[in-house]
C-alpha cells in the first residue's frame, strides 16, 4: 500500500488483486 496503493503518491487502487475479502481474486492458504 505505501509503495503504490492508495497511501502512496501515486493513489494507485488495488481493484482485483485485492484480497478476497476486499472484493478481489488474492488468497491466501492458511499456515500451520
Amino acid at each position: 500500500e505505501r509503495n503504490v496503493g492508495s497511501e502512496s503518491p501515486l493513489k494507485i487502487k488495488r481493484g482485483q488483486n485485492n484480497l478476497w475479502n476486499n472484493g478481489g481474486i488474492q488468497y491466501a492458504p492458511p499456515v500451520r
